[in-house]
């Protein structure tokens, strides 16, 4: 009757140890290796930043990075554009997958000011406000800016004053101004003007004259206005504005009504219709409906989705949550995720940090000169001080240098041919000595080692005007 137990102990501990030696046999997975995809974002100074991001990474990730790079606090004004083409523009939507907004490789990217503060003084740190300075600048050259000649010197000679500092007579001569562009259409009048407010800005700071410059900028009435193609209910083209106050209408580049957020009551799309309900005027006694005729289902969404997104930044305190997931929807699940304009100054607020360094110029800028054509320079910045290269002239010293090397490398190989041939004429009628012919084969290397590396280095060089012109001929847009 002992025994019996025993036997049952032995099966038990055989079945442990069969147990516990099974899992050692299972072969272990490897790790799947993540796909990373190359981003590109242009920069407001014109440089370009690149990282490789997983290739389900959200939108919020590589915002981080820019401004990560760009040791930027104060974030919730700007944001990620992207072209699906030369017209249709998108903001990256941090909060989802970037592959499922942007169609096919590569990623592209360029960091503009979303949202335009309508106080930019109340933007605590100078590096915020240089980088909305350079957008506005953009937006003037570009035309996107409307001004007039008294606002286009004025602007004009607080960006002197900042990327150049005092006027001083010997450094900044007559045509010191041609390198800078101020306007589409800039003229000499303008620049002479430009020139005389310049001297009178002595003494600012570069941080002075940004906040300056906001000032001025701020004033202008197509200011943050978000300019969208459209149609009223009898086909006549208009442009539709969104900005922080509200939505306005223009005609032929006036402004002929204004709605502010306040008198709305709701906006809507359906399929290219853009809708926007509005509250009863004094003397009416109902809800009046607007309709706008977009070009496309996508056109019309794009300026839904940045309605409720300057609506929700600018009016509410918070954004509002997103609606729970049902069975049946119907309509757009999209909100505004990031913060509002009360919490970024809330944020702002508790930065305590020293002013970060940050360089106010980019290393390169192409201006257009008064006789139409193009005019390329290179601007070498060493800590506070500028020196500006003409590439003409750069351009036209190094292709003398070429043709020096071109030359000496056509010399070199013409007379290492002619040196062949008397040699081989010499062997062929005597009979030279093993020291002779050691000679002369050294003395037809040496010479044929002359023309390569001169013909090396007039490649090199002409490899590197190349690379040097097509990189300062890019004209933006």
């Amino acid at each position: 009757k002992e025994e019996k137990p025993e036997g049952k102990e032995k099966k038990e501990t055989k079945e442990v140890q069969t147990a516990e030696t099974k899992p050692e046999n299972i072969p272990q997975k490897s790790p799947k290796k993540i796909k990373t995809v190359q981003c590109k974002v242009m920069l407001l100074d014109g440089t370009e930043y690149s990282c490789d991001l997983e290739k389900r990474a959200k939108g919020q990730v590589l915002f981080d990075k820019v401004c990560e790079h760009l040791n930027l606090l104060e974030k919730d004004y700007f944001g990620l554009l992207f072209y699906e083409n030369s017209e249709q523009k998108n903001w990256l939507d941090s909060s989802k997958e970037i592959k499922r907004q942007i169609r096919g490789l590569p990623w592209i990217f360029t960091f503009n000011v979303k949202f335009y503060p309508p106080d930019p003084s109340q933007l605590i740190e100078d590096i915020t406000r240089y980088f909305l300075c350079l957008q506005l600048r953009q937006d003037i050259a570009s035309g996107r800016l409307p001004c007039s000649f008294v606002t286009h010197t004025l602007l004009g000679s607080y960006t002197l004053q900042a990327e150049l500092g005092d006027h001083d007579p010997e450094e900044h001569r007559s045509d010191y101004i041609s390198e800078f562009q101020f306007a589409p259409n800039q003229t000499q009048e303008m620049e002479e003007k430009v020139a005389e407010l310049h001297k009178t800005h002595r003494g600012l700071t570069p941080a002075q004259a940004d906040s300056q410059f906001l000032e001025n900028a701020k004033r202008l009435s197509m200011y943050g206005v978000d300019l969208h193609h459209a149609k009223d209910s009898e086909g006549v083209d208009i442009m539709l504005g969104v900005c922080a106050n509200g939505l306005l209408i223009y005609k032929d580049r006036l402004r002929i009504n204004r709605f502010a957020w306040p008198k709305i009551l709701k906006i809507s799309y359906k399929r290219s219709n853009f809708y926007i309900k509005v509250r009863p005027a004094e003397t009416e006694q109902f809800e009046s409906t607007i309709g706008f005729k977009l070009p496309n289902h996508r056109a019309a969404k794009r300026l839904w989705k940045v309605c409720v997104e300057h609506h929700t930044f600018f009016r509410l305190v918070s954004p509002e949550q997103p609606p729970k997931a049902k069975f049946l929807t119907l309509g757009s699940k999209f909100r505004y995720s990031g913060r509002t304009q009360a919490q970024t100054r809330q944020a702002s607020n508790l930065i305590d940090r020293p002013a970060p360094y940050f360089e106010r110029t980019s290393s390169k800028r192409v201006s257009r000169s008064l006789d139409g054509g193009m005019k390329f320079d290179l601007f070498l910045q060493c800590n506070d001080y500028i020196r500006v290269v003409s590439l003409p002239k750069l351009y036209g010293t190094a292709v003398n240098i070429w043709r020096i090397l071109y030359r000496t490398c056509s010399i070199c190989v013409h007379y290492s041919c002619v040196y062949y041939g008397i040699s081989n004429q010499i062997r062929e009628k005597n009979n030279l000595r093993p020291f002779t012919l050691l000679c002369f084969d050294s003395i037809q290397v040496y010479i044929c080692g002359i023309s390569s590396f001169f013909a090396s280095m007039s490649g090199k060089v002409l490899h590197s005007l190349s690379c040097c012109f097509c990189s300062f001929a890019k004209v933006p847009e």
